[in-house]
Protein backbone atom coordinates (compact mmCIF):
# COMPACT_ATOMS: atom_id res chain seq x y z
CA UNK A 1 0.00 0.00 0.00
CA UNK A 2 2.78 2.08 0.71
CA UNK A 3 4.62 1.61 -2.41
CA UNK A 4 1.13 2.02 -4.06
CA UNK A 5 0.39 5.61 -2.83
CA UNK A 6 4.16 6.70 -3.41
CA UNK A 7 3.90 6.15 -7.21
CA UNK A 8 0.70 7.91 -7.13
CA UNK A 9 1.93 10.77 -5.61
CA UNK A 10 4.76 10.39 -8.28
CA UNK A 11 2.30 10.22 -11.40
CA UNK A 12 0.10 13.22 -10.18
CA UNK A 13 3.43 15.31 -9.97
CA UNK A 14 4.27 14.29 -13.44
CA UNK A 15 0.75 15.06 -14.74
CA UNK A 16 0.61 18.05 -12.82
CA UNK A 17 3.99 19.53 -14.25
CA UNK A 18 3.32 18.76 -17.75
CA UNK A 19 -0.10 19.93 -18.33
CA UNK A 20 -0.83 22.61 -15.55
CA UNK A 21 0.13 25.95 -14.64
CA UNK A 22 -1.16 28.36 -11.72
CA UNK A 23 -4.72 29.89 -12.02
CA UNK A 24 -5.18 33.94 -11.24
CA UNK A 25 -7.34 34.24 -8.41
CA UNK A 26 -6.39 31.34 -6.45
CA UNK A 27 -7.89 31.75 -3.08
CA UNK A 28 -5.59 31.90 0.30
CA UNK A 29 -4.84 28.61 0.89
CA UNK A 30 -5.60 26.65 -1.85
CA UNK A 31 -3.35 25.78 -5.13
CA UNK A 32 -6.08 25.98 -7.72
CA UNK A 33 -4.51 24.93 -11.50
CA UNK A 34 -5.64 24.59 -14.74
CA UNK A 35 -5.69 22.93 -17.78
CA UNK A 36 -4.21 24.38 -20.57
CA UNK A 37 -7.37 24.94 -23.28
CA UNK A 38 -9.51 22.57 -21.53
CA UNK A 39 -11.05 24.66 -18.86
CA UNK A 40 -11.97 22.76 -16.03
CA UNK A 41 -9.84 23.42 -12.84
CA UNK A 42 -8.49 21.07 -10.28
CA UNK A 43 -8.20 22.14 -6.67
CA UNK A 44 -5.56 20.50 -4.22
CA UNK A 45 -6.23 21.64 -0.81
CA UNK A 46 -2.84 22.06 1.28
CA UNK A 47 -2.33 17.66 2.55
CA UNK A 48 -5.22 16.74 0.45
CA UNK A 49 -4.47 13.45 -1.74
CA UNK A 50 -5.45 13.78 -5.55
CA UNK A 51 -6.55 10.16 -7.48
CA UNK A 52 -7.87 9.13 -10.58
CA UNK A 53 -11.09 10.23 -9.77
CA UNK A 54 -9.73 13.98 -10.22
CA UNK A 55 -8.06 13.17 -13.76
CA UNK A 56 -11.28 11.13 -14.68
CA UNK A 57 -13.56 14.13 -14.27
CA UNK A 58 -11.15 16.60 -15.93
CA UNK A 59 -10.89 14.59 -19.20
CA UNK A 60 -15.02 14.24 -19.01
CA UNK A 61 -15.47 17.74 -18.96
CA UNK A 62 -12.75 18.71 -21.71
CA UNK A 63 -15.68 17.58 -24.79
CA UNK A 64 -17.16 20.37 -26.71
CA UNK A 65 -20.90 20.33 -27.68
CA UNK A 66 -21.09 22.00 -31.14
CA UNK A 67 -24.45 22.43 -32.93
CA UNK A 68 -24.12 23.19 -36.87
CA UNK A 69 -27.57 24.88 -38.23
CA UNK A 70 -27.34 24.49 -42.40
CA UNK A 71 -29.85 27.25 -43.51
CA UNK A 72 -30.75 28.10 -46.94
CA UNK A 73 -31.56 31.65 -47.80
CA UNK A 74 -33.35 32.93 -50.60
CA UNK A 75 -35.97 35.50 -52.04
CA UNK A 76 -38.84 33.25 -52.57
CA UNK A 77 -40.96 35.28 -49.96
CA UNK A 78 -41.67 32.27 -47.64
CA UNK A 79 -40.79 34.08 -44.59
CA UNK A 80 -38.40 32.17 -41.43
CA UNK A 81 -38.53 28.83 -40.78
CA UNK A 82 -40.04 28.30 -37.66
CA UNK A 83 -37.47 25.73 -36.23
CA UNK A 84 -34.85 28.97 -36.42
CA UNK A 85 -37.07 31.31 -34.04
CA UNK A 86 -33.94 31.18 -31.92
CA UNK A 87 -32.01 33.23 -34.95
CA UNK A 88 -35.19 35.21 -36.03
CA UNK A 89 -33.34 38.58 -34.93
CA UNK A 90 -30.48 38.38 -36.58
CA UNK A 91 -31.44 36.39 -39.72
CA UNK A 92 -33.92 39.59 -39.94
CA UNK A 93 -30.92 41.91 -40.81
CA UNK A 94 -29.85 39.91 -43.88
CA UNK A 95 -31.11 41.12 -47.80
CA UNK A 96 -32.91 37.70 -47.73
CA UNK A 97 -36.64 37.48 -47.06
CA UNK A 98 -36.77 33.35 -46.76
CA UNK A 99 -35.13 30.86 -44.73
CA UNK A 100 -35.27 27.49 -44.05
CA UNK A 101 -33.48 25.30 -42.03
CA UNK A 102 -31.83 22.29 -44.41
CA UNK A 103 -30.08 20.19 -41.63
CA UNK A 104 -28.87 20.35 -38.46
CA UNK A 105 -26.52 18.37 -36.59
CA UNK A 106 -25.12 18.10 -33.02
CA UNK A 107 -20.98 16.97 -32.34
CA UNK A 108 -19.46 16.44 -29.28
CA UNK A 109 -15.62 16.86 -30.07
CA UNK A 110 -12.74 16.56 -27.78
CA UNK A 111 -9.81 19.18 -28.43
CA UNK A 112 -7.86 19.30 -30.73
CA UNK A 113 -10.12 17.23 -32.71
CA UNK A 114 -13.22 18.75 -34.86
CA UNK A 115 -15.46 16.83 -37.09
CA UNK A 116 -17.14 17.16 -40.37
CA UNK A 117 -20.76 18.02 -42.05
CA UNK A 118 -22.56 17.20 -44.87
CA UNK A 119 -23.66 20.13 -47.23
CA UNK A 120 -26.06 20.60 -50.12
CA UNK A 121 -24.43 19.40 -53.83
CA UNK A 122 -21.65 17.22 -51.70
CA UNK A 123 -19.68 19.98 -49.95
CA UNK A 124 -18.05 19.24 -46.52
CA UNK A 125 -17.96 21.42 -43.54
CA UNK A 126 -15.03 20.53 -41.80
CA UNK A 127 -14.34 22.06 -38.49
CA UNK A 128 -10.75 21.55 -37.05
CA UNK A 129 -8.14 22.62 -34.47
CA UNK A 130 -10.58 23.05 -32.22
CA UNK A 131 -9.15 24.34 -28.69
CA UNK A 132 -10.64 25.73 -25.31
CA UNK A 133 -9.60 28.33 -22.61
CA UNK A 134 -11.69 28.91 -19.57
CA UNK A 135 -14.11 31.03 -21.22
CA UNK A 136 -14.07 30.83 -25.46
CA UNK A 137 -13.70 27.93 -27.96
CA UNK A 138 -11.52 28.69 -31.12
CA UNK A 139 -11.64 26.31 -34.42
CA UNK A 140 -10.29 26.63 -37.98
CA UNK A 141 -13.74 26.24 -40.27
CA UNK A 142 -13.45 25.33 -44.03
CA UNK A 143 -16.06 24.60 -46.72
CA UNK A 144 -13.21 23.66 -49.89
CA UNK A 145 -11.87 26.28 -51.12
CA UNK A 146 -15.10 28.77 -50.10
CA UNK A 147 -14.72 29.37 -47.08
CA UNK A 148 -11.63 29.05 -44.89
CA UNK A 149 -11.53 30.93 -41.52
CA UNK A 150 -10.82 30.76 -37.68
CA UNK A 151 -13.41 31.60 -35.13
CA UNK A 152 -13.69 32.15 -31.24
CA UNK A 153 -16.98 31.72 -29.77
CA UNK A 154 -17.78 32.19 -26.09
CA UNK A 155 -20.11 29.63 -24.76
CA UNK A 156 -23.59 29.49 -25.84
CA UNK A 157 -22.34 31.44 -28.58
CA UNK A 158 -23.11 31.64 -32.28
CA UNK A 159 -21.07 32.57 -35.20
CA UNK A 160 -23.01 32.60 -38.46
CA UNK A 161 -20.95 32.21 -41.79
CA UNK A 162 -22.59 32.59 -45.58
CA UNK A 163 -21.63 33.19 -49.14
CA UNK A 164 -21.78 29.28 -50.10
CA UNK A 165 -23.93 29.24 -53.17
CA UNK A 166 -26.20 26.77 -53.65
CA UNK A 167 -28.72 25.74 -56.12
CA UNK A 168 -31.70 27.39 -54.40
CA UNK A 169 -30.42 30.53 -52.64
CA UNK A 170 -27.45 30.61 -50.76
CA UNK A 171 -26.43 28.86 -47.58
CA UNK A 172 -25.68 30.29 -44.10
CA UNK A 173 -24.31 28.01 -41.87
CA UNK A 174 -25.05 28.61 -37.85
CA UNK A 175 -22.14 26.92 -35.73
CA UNK A 176 -22.65 27.72 -32.12
CA UNK A 177 -20.39 26.15 -28.98
CA UNK A 178 -21.26 24.84 -25.44
CA UNK A 179 -18.99 23.70 -22.99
Amino acid sequence: MKKRGRTLHILMAAVIALAFWPAPGAGAGEEALRVAHAGPRLILQPGARAGFGALSAWAQGSKIALDVKVIRASNDGTGIDPELGDLRSRLSNLKFNSYKLVSSKSLNVEPPKGGKVSLPGGKVLQLGDVARTDDRVQMDVSVANIVRTRVSLANHGTVMLGGIDDANGELILAISANF
